[in-house]
C-alpha cells in the first residue's frame, strides 16, 4: 500500500482532496527527496528546472526557494 499519491492532474487532485487521500505534486516530491537526502539540493534544482514549464510559477518558485535556489 502506498503512503501518498504523486500527481499533477488537477481533477484527480481535487478528488484526492475530497476523499482525504494524501498526495504530493512533482515539485513537492523533488523537495521531499532533497530534504530526506535521496538527492542533493543541486540535483533537485536541476530536476525542478526540467519541469518548470509544466508547473505553476508560484509552485515552481516555492520549491526553488525550499531547495536553496535564488
Amino acid at each position: 500500500k502506498a503512503d501518498v499519491i504523486i500527481s499533477d492532474d488537477r481533477k484527480f487532485i481535487a478528488k484526492l482532496q475530497r476523499d482525504k487521500i494524501p498526495f504530493m505534486m512533482p515539485p513537492d516530491t523533488i523537495v521531499w527527496l532533497a530534504e530526506n537526502g535521496k538527492i542533493t539540493s543541486d540535483e533537485g534544482l536541476e530536476a525542478l528546472e526540467k519541469i518548470k514549464l509544466d508547473v505553476k510559477e508560484e509552485v515552481y518558485e516555492r520549491a526553488k526557494r525550499l531547495l536553496g535556489g535564488k
